[in-house]
């Protein structure tokens, strides 16, 4: 047994040790933004064993991250860089300043025109931030849509209880917050156990019954009253979380599940952006 295990590690181990006396990383091009996290971990890794090596890892890792800058898409960043700034600018002072203020109305039109330059840009460069081609994928587009309205599905339903709590239920936050627990509790536990079973799973009946309990579970909160107590939410809660946590799993599956495997990391990135809009 130890001699079939040292037979194993001893290429790995002769491998590492190359790797680490050539002071660099064994991917030595930069492809997309992936490449230059690797390059910038790559860079850190080979500083490091600069003290037993003698050789200046960053230099490596530093032309790398430079032969990405040259690459990058600078109108993208900056029409993009715009349309945030603008939008969540305009979001943010939306009530002191008004909204049908000049001011406000100026942000909102500059979002969008910079958000039209961005996609206008974006169909034109080689190595674009966003591959709108993805989008011509069915399965990609409707998890990406999909997750979107889920995500302002469930930041209405936690704002919605939170004051349901705070001014109907009389709650402090903390007890506020105490009261919605079950929500993400169930998602955990669901989402846990989904994962386990996500191979005997259609990622798409799971994702479409989680959807559903949404639904149910969001047409029980409407049902509520004043004198509705804890447990009458909690129960209500726990559908809502078990929705969610099917939700988690299903859609990056589906999502993923017909982009080619060479866009998968651009893919994976536009998608996890979609999940936190």
């Amino acid at each position: 047994m130890n001699a079939r295990v040292t037979a194993r590690v001893a290429p790995i181990s002769a491998n590492l040790e190359r790797i680490s006396r050539a002071g660099a990383s064994p991917a030595p091009t930069i492809h997309g933004p992936g490449g230059l996290i690797r390059a910038l971990v790559g860079a850190t890794t080979c500083s490091i064993n600069r003290h037993s090596t003698g050789r200046p890892g960053w230099r490596w890792g530093l032309a790398k991250v430079r032969a990405y800058g040259r690459r990058l898409d600078v109108p993208g960043v900056i029409t993009l860089s715009v349309a945030m700034f603008c939008l969540s600018l305009a979001i943010i002072q939306g009530n002191d300043w008004g909204w049908s203020s000049t001011a406000i109305i100026s942000l909102f039109g500059g979002a969008l025109v910079s958000l039209i330059l961005f996609i206008i840009v974006e169909l034109r460069v080689k190595e674009p931030i966003v591959d709108f081609s993805l989008f011509k994928i069915g399965s990609f587009t409707s998890a990406s849509v999909a997750t979107f309205v889920f995500g302002i599905a469930i930041q209405g339903a936690f704002l919605v209880l939170v004051l349901y709590f705070i001014y109907v239920q009389g709650f402090d936050q903390l007890h506020a917050a105490y009261a919605i627990i079950p929500i993400p509790l169930a998602s955990f536990v669901v989402s846990a156990f989904s994962g386990a079973f996500s191979r005997r799973i259609n990622p798409r009946i799971s994702g479409t019954l989680g959807m559903a309990l949404l639904a149910i579970g969001f047409f029980l909160l409407f049902t509520l009253n004043v004198d509705a107590g804890v447990l009458d939410t909690s129960w209500r809660g726990l559908i809502i979380g078990a929705g969610m946590g099917m939700c988690f799993q299903s859609f990056p599956n589906i999502a993923l599940s017909e982009v080619p495997r060479a866009k998968l990391g651009v893919s994976s990135g536009i998608f996890n952006s979609i999940s936190s809009l």
